[in-house]
Protein backbone atom coordinates (compact mmCIF):
# COMPACT_ATOMS: atom_id res chain seq x y z
CA UNK A 1 0.00 0.00 0.00
CA UNK A 2 1.13 3.77 -0.67
CA UNK A 3 2.78 4.95 2.23
CA UNK A 4 1.39 8.22 2.34
CA UNK A 5 -2.19 8.11 0.89
CA UNK A 6 -2.81 4.15 1.84
CA UNK A 7 -3.68 3.52 -1.80
CA UNK A 8 -3.40 0.08 -3.55
CA UNK A 9 -3.28 1.50 -6.85
CA UNK A 10 0.78 1.89 -7.85
CA UNK A 11 3.11 0.70 -10.31
CA UNK A 12 6.41 0.12 -10.53
CA UNK A 13 9.24 3.74 -11.18
CA UNK A 14 12.43 2.45 -11.70
CA UNK A 15 15.39 2.39 -9.22
CA UNK A 16 16.68 5.11 -6.68
CA UNK A 17 20.70 5.78 -6.18
CA UNK A 18 20.49 2.94 -3.74
CA UNK A 19 19.31 0.11 -6.17
CA UNK A 20 15.81 -0.04 -4.16
CA UNK A 21 12.79 -0.44 -6.23
CA UNK A 22 10.52 2.53 -6.38
CA UNK A 23 7.17 2.65 -6.66
CA UNK A 24 4.73 5.64 -7.71
CA UNK A 25 0.96 6.01 -6.63
CA UNK A 26 -1.08 6.38 -9.16
CA UNK A 27 -3.66 7.84 -6.49
CA UNK A 28 -1.51 10.87 -5.23
CA UNK A 29 1.43 10.76 -7.52
CA UNK A 30 4.05 10.43 -4.72
CA UNK A 31 6.95 7.99 -5.06
CA UNK A 32 8.41 6.05 -2.54
CA UNK A 33 10.26 2.69 -2.15
CA UNK A 34 8.62 1.07 0.83
CA UNK A 35 12.05 1.53 2.83
CA UNK A 36 11.44 4.78 3.80
CA UNK A 37 11.29 5.16 8.23
CA UNK A 38 8.06 7.45 7.49
CA UNK A 39 5.23 7.34 10.65
CA UNK A 40 1.84 8.10 9.27
CA UNK A 41 -0.08 9.99 11.72
CA UNK A 42 -2.85 8.48 13.44
CA UNK A 43 -6.06 9.77 14.40
CA UNK A 44 -4.95 9.55 17.85
CA UNK A 45 -1.65 11.85 16.91
CA UNK A 46 -3.67 14.33 15.21
CA UNK A 47 -6.47 14.67 17.88
CA UNK A 48 -3.98 15.74 20.66
CA UNK A 49 -2.22 17.74 18.18
CA UNK A 50 -5.71 20.48 17.51
CA UNK A 51 -5.51 19.99 21.77
CA UNK A 52 -2.30 21.23 22.17
CA UNK A 53 -2.86 24.22 19.08
CA UNK A 54 -6.41 24.78 20.79
CA UNK A 55 -4.31 25.59 24.17
CA UNK A 56 -2.12 28.14 22.61
CA UNK A 57 0.89 25.51 21.98
CA UNK A 58 3.55 26.46 19.36
CA UNK A 59 4.29 24.10 15.96
CA UNK A 60 7.66 23.35 17.68
CA UNK A 61 5.95 22.72 21.25
CA UNK A 62 3.53 20.31 19.66
CA UNK A 63 6.77 18.63 17.72
CA UNK A 64 8.54 18.25 20.50
CA UNK A 65 5.77 16.53 22.55
CA UNK A 66 4.93 14.27 19.42
CA UNK A 67 8.26 13.49 19.10
CA UNK A 68 8.43 14.65 15.59
CA UNK A 69 10.64 17.42 13.92
CA UNK A 70 9.24 20.83 13.49
CA UNK A 71 8.19 20.13 9.84
CA UNK A 72 6.36 17.26 11.11
CA UNK A 73 4.76 19.21 13.91
CA UNK A 74 3.48 21.52 11.54
CA UNK A 75 2.26 19.21 9.01
CA UNK A 76 -0.12 17.48 11.32
CA UNK A 77 -2.46 20.91 12.44
CA UNK A 78 -2.24 21.06 8.53
CA UNK A 79 -3.49 17.66 8.37
CA UNK A 80 -6.15 18.48 10.99
CA UNK A 81 -7.54 21.90 9.49
CA UNK A 82 -7.43 19.92 5.79
CA UNK A 83 -9.78 17.67 7.56
CA UNK A 84 -11.79 20.90 9.05
CA UNK A 85 -12.19 22.26 5.50
CA UNK A 86 -13.06 19.06 3.82
CA UNK A 87 -16.45 18.29 6.16
CA UNK A 88 -17.13 21.81 5.98
CA UNK A 89 -17.04 21.43 2.37
CA UNK A 90 -19.77 18.52 2.69
CA UNK A 91 -21.66 20.28 5.07
CA UNK A 92 -22.31 23.29 2.61
CA UNK A 93 -23.09 21.09 0.20
CA UNK A 94 -25.69 19.46 2.47
CA UNK A 95 -27.20 22.53 2.93
CA UNK A 96 -27.49 24.14 -0.53
CA UNK A 97 -29.85 20.65 -1.60
CA UNK A 98 -31.71 21.26 1.96
CA UNK A 99 -32.73 24.90 1.78
CA UNK A 100 -33.57 26.49 -1.51
CA UNK A 101 -33.11 30.12 0.40
CA UNK A 102 -32.49 31.79 3.70
CA UNK A 103 -35.41 34.43 5.52
CA UNK A 104 -32.51 36.50 6.86
CA UNK A 105 -28.90 36.44 6.67
CA UNK A 106 -26.89 37.56 9.19
CA UNK A 107 -23.22 38.86 8.41
CA UNK A 108 -19.86 40.22 9.55
CA UNK A 109 -16.39 39.50 9.67
CA UNK A 110 -13.46 39.28 12.38
CA UNK A 111 -9.44 39.45 11.79
CA UNK A 112 -6.89 37.71 13.10
CA UNK A 113 -3.04 37.03 13.33
CA UNK A 114 -1.90 33.65 12.51
CA UNK A 115 1.74 33.05 13.86
CA UNK A 116 3.12 36.72 13.05
CA UNK A 117 1.80 39.88 13.09
CA UNK A 118 2.32 40.59 9.38
CA UNK A 119 -0.15 37.87 8.45
CA UNK A 120 -3.14 39.37 8.95
CA UNK A 121 -6.43 37.29 7.97
CA UNK A 122 -9.84 38.39 7.72
CA UNK A 123 -12.90 35.87 8.10
CA UNK A 124 -16.68 36.54 6.86
CA UNK A 125 -18.81 35.01 8.91
CA UNK A 126 -22.75 34.27 8.36
CA UNK A 127 -25.74 33.16 10.24
CA UNK A 128 -28.57 31.80 7.92
CA UNK A 129 -32.16 32.03 8.89
CA UNK A 130 -34.54 29.82 7.21
CA UNK A 131 -38.35 29.58 6.99
CA UNK A 132 -38.20 27.10 10.20
CA UNK A 133 -36.30 29.63 12.25
CA UNK A 134 -33.25 27.19 11.73
CA UNK A 135 -29.78 28.69 11.79
CA UNK A 136 -27.07 27.64 9.65
CA UNK A 137 -22.98 29.29 9.98
CA UNK A 138 -20.92 30.05 7.58
CA UNK A 139 -17.31 31.43 6.94
CA UNK A 140 -14.99 32.25 4.77
CA UNK A 141 -11.35 32.80 5.50
CA UNK A 142 -9.60 35.94 2.95
CA UNK A 143 -6.56 37.45 2.95
CA UNK A 144 -8.25 41.04 2.12
CA UNK A 145 -11.81 42.06 2.87
CA UNK A 146 -13.01 43.06 -0.38
CA UNK A 147 -15.99 43.55 -2.40
CA UNK A 148 -14.62 40.21 -4.84
CA UNK A 149 -13.70 38.05 -1.36
CA UNK A 150 -17.67 38.80 -0.27
CA UNK A 151 -19.07 37.75 -3.88
CA UNK A 152 -16.75 34.71 -3.55
CA UNK A 153 -18.35 33.70 -0.06
CA UNK A 154 -21.97 34.72 -1.00
CA UNK A 155 -21.70 32.83 -4.34
CA UNK A 156 -21.29 29.70 -1.83
CA UNK A 157 -24.25 30.23 0.26
CA UNK A 158 -28.32 29.89 -0.49
CA UNK A 159 -30.18 33.33 -2.00
CA UNK A 160 -31.31 35.72 1.33
CA UNK A 161 -34.62 37.90 1.38
CA UNK A 162 -32.66 40.24 3.85
CA UNK A 163 -29.07 40.73 5.10
CA UNK A 164 -28.55 42.14 8.63
CA UNK A 165 -25.07 43.28 9.04
CA UNK A 166 -23.11 46.44 10.67
CA UNK A 167 -22.30 49.84 9.30
CA UNK A 168 -19.84 48.60 6.50
CA UNK A 169 -20.46 50.18 3.45
CA UNK A 170 -18.56 47.16 1.65
CA UNK A 171 -22.30 44.68 2.54
CA UNK A 172 -24.40 47.81 0.93
CA UNK A 173 -22.39 48.10 -2.17
CA UNK A 174 -23.15 44.28 -2.67
CA UNK A 175 -26.36 43.84 -1.35
CA UNK A 176 -27.99 47.04 -1.83
CA UNK A 177 -31.93 47.87 -0.60
CA UNK A 178 -31.94 44.24 0.85
CA UNK A 179 -29.18 45.09 3.21
CA UNK A 180 -30.40 46.30 6.66
CA UNK A 181 -26.64 48.12 8.26
CA UNK A 182 -27.40 48.65 12.17
CA UNK A 183 -26.06 47.47 15.17
CA UNK A 184 -29.09 45.65 17.46
CA UNK A 185 -29.97 42.66 18.60
CA UNK A 186 -29.36 40.88 15.02
CA UNK A 187 -25.83 41.91 14.82
CA UNK A 188 -25.22 40.75 18.33
CA UNK A 189 -25.83 37.09 17.80
CA UNK A 190 -22.69 37.40 15.02
CA UNK A 191 -20.53 39.57 17.14
CA UNK A 192 -21.01 36.95 19.69
CA UNK A 193 -20.35 33.61 17.58
CA UNK A 194 -17.08 35.88 15.85
CA UNK A 195 -15.46 36.24 19.51
CA UNK A 196 -15.72 33.12 20.00
CA UNK A 197 -13.91 32.24 16.48
CA UNK A 198 -11.37 34.52 17.54
CA UNK A 199 -10.56 32.97 20.43
CA UNK A 200 -10.15 29.22 18.83
CA UNK A 201 -7.65 30.53 16.16
CA UNK A 202 -4.47 29.50 15.83
CA UNK A 203 -1.45 31.88 16.51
Amino acid sequence: DCIFCGSKNFIKKGFNRKKQQQYCCKNCNRIYTGQEKFHKFTQEDISLADKMKSEGMGYRAIARVLGRSNHRGYSIVKKKLALYEKAYQSYLLEVKKKVKSFNELIIDEVYTFINKKDTRYYIFTALGIDSNNQSYPFYYLCKNKNYQDLKIFDSKLPISKLIYSDCNPLYYSFYGSSNIAAKGAKTNIIESLNSKLDNSTPR
